[in-house]
Order: structure tokens, then C-alpha cells, then sequence
């Protein structure tokens, strides 16, 4: 590409002479996790949900990273801009950043975000050499794929790079981008105003450009558009796939019952296509991160291997705008958002566990055991600790070996215990900086 309209390309995205002190939005909390890594030299690669805000969370570590350098220190480049996509590839690469490095910041440490990179082909491959090279940068990239956290990555890149997934809003930062506070107790204004906006953050999720919308037409609409750019991206493109239609009759499937148990035979019975469709796109739909899976639990590896998974959405109003189901589902949403904070406390560290009852999840942390249930109503029915009672019976000596596992039911409002198991708001639970240290 010519290196004039290149660099016109690039100065629209980059604020070079521009202030921008106004538009790196309400800091996140993942910003916080990544800046002590910015000044270590393996590459930074982000990936998560589309719209997640990726790019935020790029322009806000380029803030932190060239405060003592000033802004021409940062190159960001959007691998989706229409400008650019008629050249995409390898010496697409060498041209951006020879003319950064040419006609913007010749020296020094420079930090190079790369937005939506896995659009070029054989982008690692490139990285790597610039590794090789020594070159005096720090590379940050991301994508709408899970391959950015994978061997996928990492085999090119072994010993360069530390990964991160930037998810939709949490409940505490969606109070935050609300102009609101966690409750400092029960009661009072505080926790109205906390209630409120969760039951708004169980309907429409936590896309950030989702909370400046005010009109549920224009945010379920959206919603949607999210949906099949997903669809048609990073997956149907991703991976080749041309039947795009069963594809997304198996996302809506899956989306449609989320929080349940769901099977390659159910799918495929359902939906009249091949066992081997239905289990690769499931794992193309997890890859975007449009859905998580949740394993069962159990000390066999064969039986969790066996057993079929659980299914999650990775925002529960994404969710909403696609889904085939009738009824309002609270109760399927509130044990999303809590598979979503113990995923964000947890990491894959989750199960769940079904004997004649069912434990929605059986959570480890710190060498110990959680297993806990999800009772959307203020006063569980006695039922709801049949489950966790039944696990703790069948794994007696695991309870006896960790000393004890800690059990809990995750409540709409309710805190009075249920045959001697504590009960815990979904409020609580999910504006608690570590809900595990509540039960």
C-alpha cells in the first residue's frame, strides 16, 4: 500500500495530535490486571466476545504506557477497517510498521497494538520475528477467538506472551459504567438501586455500548447484530463452514437453554444434522466465545469426559435477543451471571455435579471446595439443599480430606439459612470482590 494513504489510514486511529484524555472510557477492571505486564517484554494478547471492549482496554494501557513518552509512542491498528482490508497480509505488517517507525517515532520503545489481528494470515509467524529481532517494542494484540489463548499461539510464541480474555461487563463494573455503588449493606437506596439494575443486567447483558442505549428495540437490535457478525466472522469464516443457517440454529439451540444439560444427540435430533456438525460447532461457538461449557464433576476423568456439559452464555443479554424460549427464565439467567462471576474468580476451576439431585456447581479455590446452588426466590424450599446434601454423602472422603466443603444457596433477596446452609443474595454475591470469601 501506498505509504501516504497508509499513514492516512493510520492517523485516523491513533492520537499522535490529538488529547485523548476524554476517550478511554470507564477503566476496566481487566486494564488493571494487564499494566504491570506492559513493561516485561513478552508480548500481551487479548481475546473475548466481539464489542467486549477490546479496543478500549487497548487505547486505556496505551494511556498508562506512554505517559512519561507522549501518545506517538503507541501505534493502534484496527485489522477491520475497511482501508485496510483489500491488502491484508504479511507485507501489510512490515508496511505499518516501517512507516511508523519512518515518518512517526524513529526511536525509542514503541508499544503496537494489533486490533482484530488474526485477520492477517500468519500474523504469529510475523511476531515471532520481530522477537527474533529484538526489536525495541512491546506488542499487544487481540481477537474474537479463543485460538489467541491457545497452543495455537503459544507453540509460535513459547515464552512470549501472556494471555488475557476481556469479557462483557461484570455486574460491579456495569454498577460503575451506571454511575452507581456496590451496596455497603441490606438495605437502603443503595441496594434498590443495586436490585434495579441487575434485574436491567439479566435482560440486556453486559455489552458496554449496550448501557448507553436507551430504547430496548434499538439495544435487542443490536444485540442481534452482535450475534451474526459473531456467526458470520468468527466462526462461519473462521472455519470454512458454508451451511451458516444450521450453524446459527445450533448457537440459538444452545443459547435456548442455557444453564442445562446438552447433548450431540439432542442437538442432532433436534435440529437433523450429523453428530460430528453438532460437536464441532459447538467447539467453533465456544472458540467465539459466544458460549462457555461446563464439565460434571468427578474424581474419574473418563466419567467427566463421558458425562455431557453444561451449557453458558457469555452474556446473558445476547442470550435474550436470540433466544426461542417462552417463559422469562430468571431463574436459567441468575445462574449464568453466577457461573459468570465464578468463572471470572475461578477460572475453569467449575463443574457440576448431578446424583439423583443436582448441584449447579461444585467451584475450588485456594485448595478448597464450594458447592453451591442457585435458588432464584427470597426463601428456598428445604429441596434446594437435597442436592448439596446428596454430594456431600457421596464424597465423604474428599469432605474428610479437605477438612470441609463449604456450601452455599445463591438467593434473589433471601439470607436466612436453609437447613443449616447459608443463603446468599445474587446482588451480593455478584458485587462481592471475591463472593467465595462470603460463603
Amino acid at each position: 500500500m501506498e505509504r501516504e494513504r497508509l499513514l492516512a489510514i493510520l492517523r485516523e486511529w491513533n492520537y499522535w495530535e490529538r488529547d485523548v484524555s476524554g476517550d478511554a472510557g470507564v477503566p476496566r477492571d481487566i486494564t488493571k490486571k494487564i499494566i504491570p505486564f506492559l513493561s516485561e517484554r513478552e508480548a500481551i494478547a487479548l481475546s473475548g466476545p466481539r464489542r467486549a471492549g477490546k479496543s478500549t482496554v487497548m487505547l486505556q494501557l496505551a494511556q498508562n504506557a506512554t505517559q512519561a513518552t507522549g501518545p506517538k509512542a503507541a501505534l493502534y491498528v484496527n485489522f477491520e477497517d475497511p482501508g485496510l482490508l483489500p491488502d491484508l497480509s504479511l507485507p501489510l505488517l512490515d508496511d505499518i510498521y516501517d512507516t511508523y517507525r519512518e515518518r512517526v517515532h524513529p526511536k525509542g520503545r514503541a508499544f503496537v497494538f494489533l486490533d482484530e489481528v488474526q485477520n492477517i494470515t500468519g500474523w504469529e509467524k510475523w511476531l515471532r520475528t520481530q522477537y527474533d529481532r529484538r526489536e525495541d517494542a512491546k506488542f499487544i494484540v487481540s481477537g474474537s477467538s479463543s485460538a489467541l489463548l491457545s497452543s495455537e499461539l503459544s507453540s509460535l510464541l513459547t515464552g512470549r506472551s501472556v494471555n488475557f480474555e476481556v469479557t462483557p461487563l461484570s455486574f460491579l463494573e456495569y454498577l460503575r459504567f451506571s454511575g452507581a455503588q456496590p451496596p455497603r449493606s441490606g438495605t437502603g437506596r443503595e441496594t434498590a438501586q443495586a436490585k434495579y439494575l441487575l434485574a436491567e443486567y439479566l435482560s440486556w447483558g453486559g455489552f458496554p455500548e449496550i448501557t448507553l442505549k436507551t430504547s430496548a428495540e434499538t439495544k435487542r437490535k443490536t444485540l442481534e447484530a452482535y450475534f451474526y457478525a459473531t456467526i458470520a466472522k468468527d466462526v462461519a469464516q473462521r472455519y470454512g463452514i458454508r451451511d451458516v443457517r444450521a450453524l446459527s440454529q445450533v448457537a440459538v439451540f444452545a443459547l435456548s437453554n442455557i444453564g442445562k444439560e446438552l447433548s450431540y444427540n439432542s442437538i442432532r435430533n433436534t435440529l437433523g444434522i450429523s453428530l460430528d456438525s453438532a460437536r464441532d460447532y459447538l467447539f467453533y461457538l465456544e472458540n467465539a466465545f459466544l458460549l462457555h461449557s461446563l464439565p460434571y464433576f468427578s474424581t474419574s476423568q473418563k466419567e467427566t469426559l463421558y458425562r455431557n456439559k453444561k451449557i453458558y452464555a457469555s452474556d446473558t443479554g445476547l442470550r435474550n435477543a436470540v433466544s426461542k424460549s417462552i417463559t422469562p427464565d430468571s431463574g436459567r439467567l441468575a445462574e449464568n451471571a453466577a457461573y459468570l462471576k465464578l468463572r471470572e474468580t475461578c477460572g475453569n476451576d467449575i463443574c457440576y455435579w448431578r446424583g439423583k439431585k443436582e448441584v449447579d456447581f461444585i467451584a475450588r479455590k485456594g485448595g478448597k471446595t464450594f458447592a453451591i446452588n442457585v435458588s432464584y426466590t427470597d426463601a428456598p424450599a428445604s429441596r434446594e439443599t437435597e442436592g448439596i446434601f446428596e454430594f456431600l454423602d457421596e464424597h465423604k472422603k474428599m469432605q474428610a480430606k479437605r477438612r470441609k466443603i463449604k456450601t452455599a444457596i445463591i438467593t434473589s433477596g433471601g439470607e436466612t439459612p436453609v437447613d443449616g446452609i447459608r443463603t446468599i443474595p445474587l446482588w451480593k454475591f455478584l458485587t462481592s470482590p471475591d463472593p467465595l470469601a462470603e460463603i
